[in-house]
């Protein structure tokens, strides 16, 4: 992704990486829901659809960029 306003090219850093990819394992855990409670499908969904909507709302403001591209080990 680019900076609005040096224009160079700008990465996530392995922590922001990090990060994220533990909050998007909420998404499939919520997929257990029906499996271990008598949750309706149309919750269900609605839980998958929600939790999919806040992972994309709140990426942007937990992003942190670096100039340079850093192993994620």
């Amino acid at each position: 992704m680019g900076c609005s306003y040096c224009r160079e090219k700008q990465y996530p850093t392995t922590e922001s990486k990090k990060r994220f990819g533990l909050c998007t394992f909420i998404t499939p855990l919520s997929m257990l829901l029906p499996l271990l409670f008598d949750v309706p499908i149309l919750l269900f969904f609605g839980i998958m659809l929600g939790t999919g909507i806040l992972l994309l709302c709140v990426y942007p403001f937990t992003v942190q960029l670096s100039n340079r591209e850093e192993a994620l080990w």
